[in-house]
């Protein structure tokens, strides 16, 4: 039983790192999502501000190439992060899996052991019952 409830605590430390893995993934996820919505917002600005001036315009040409690259590489980042996040959630889930089945092992160990020691304990107060209805049939 004790190498069992190592087994559990490992794996609840395996299952704790996991876990910890995939906030890891989560946050890169949504600090790559908020690169996206903050280029996003940039963009806008600097429409507006080009709008304004025909040399601001001209630049902006420039200026979109740029961006559609950064964009393009803040989406494969993005499609990146999520494929680790996913990967991280399977991760758990076996984990998590694993923990269960080992306290389930566990605890049909420890059933197993209460059903033998009721049952030793029976056989006892069979003993027990059996002596005293023999000492009261012979008189003793």
């Amino acid at each position: 039983m004790k190498a069992l409830k190592n087994l559990i605590r490992l794996q609840q430390w395996r299952l704790d790192q996991s876990r910890l893995a995939l906030a890891v993934a989560a946050e890169q996820l949504a600090a790559i999502q908020s690169a996206i919505a903050a280029l996003d917002d940039e963009e806008t600005l600097e429409r507006q501000t080009a709008s304004q001036s025909e040399a601001a315009l001209f630049a902006f040409a420039g200026y979109a190439t740029r961006l559609k690259q950064r964009r393009r590489a803040l989406h494969d980042e993005q499609a990146a992060a999520e494929q680790a996040v996913e990967e991280a959630r399977e991760v758990v889930a076996e984990a998590f899996q694993e923990e269960k089945k080992l306290e389930q092992a566990l605890q049909t160990q420890i059933d197993r052991e209460n059903a033998e020691a009721a049952r030793r304990e029976q056989i006892t107060l069979d003993e027990i019952a059996a002596t005293g209805h023999q000492r009261r049939q012979s008189g003793v």
